[in-house]
């Protein structure tokens, strides 16, 4: 069932495997075998989600905190109906996009959010497959369903990987001092052998995140 969730290559939260080893590069080797190593992920992303780092993201955090709260006292003056789900739906984008990837959704402001439908379709999508059998096979399939709503999940999972790849590549390509968890995910480096991620393991965390 977690296969069905990947999008890149099985990511931290996807791995199933603890003890099964990343074969190289060079070679091919069945998808089970190419789960990433959960203790090696692990430990190239402590540093992001140690305490002090989180603890760093606060003032970040309390900004868009701000702007919810303007935005429930405006609603509140004028006994204007809206959608609380939506409205903290994009408040935690935005926190999302600025902790992750340096880079606010700007949601609140704008009151919209492409990427919450994509990510809601991305779940729906691997809980559909994820009861399959020969996923592989049944996701390459859906890209020419006959039922409409299939063909818009597949096509919702690819303008994710779209935005995670956009991100990952900004970030790789523009040095910045500035700590968050994709960095984190850049500069990381395996303590015994010194290895750093590749994009695609890379782009592969990055999906998990978002």
């Amino acid at each position: 069932f977690y296969d069905a969730f990947t999008a890149f290559n099985p990511n931290l939260f996807g791995g199933r495997d603890e003890d099964v080893k990343k074969a190289p590069p060079d070679l091919i080797r069945p998808p089970a075998e190419q789960e990433q190593v959960h203790s090696l992920r692990r430990r190239q992303l402590a540093h992001g989600f140690s305490q002090a780092s989180v603890e760093n993201f606060e003032p970040l955090i309390n900004g868009h905190i701000k702007i919810l709260l303007n935005k429930l006292n405006k609603f509140a003056q004028t006994e204007e109906v809206f959608d609380l789900k939506s409205t903290i739906s994009y408040f935690v984008l935005d926190i999302l996009g600025e902790v992750a990837f340096s880079r606010p959704f700007n949601a609140q402001v704008r009151g919209e959010a492409d990427e919450i439908h994509a990510i809601n379709d991305h779940i729906l999508l691997s809980c559909v497959v994820g009861e399959l059998p020969f996923q592989a096979l049944s996701t390459f399939l859906a890209r020419w369903s006959p039922v409409s709503w299939m063909r818009k999940l597949g096509k919702s999972r690819n303008n994710l990987k779209a935005t995670c790849s956009e991100c990952v590549s900004n970030k790789i390509n523009n040095a910045s001092d500035r700590r968050d968890l994709l960095q984190s995910l850049v500069t990381a480096k395996d303590v015994e052998t010194g290895a750093s991620l590749t994009e695609q393991e890379i782009n592969s965390e990055a999906f998990a995140m978002l």
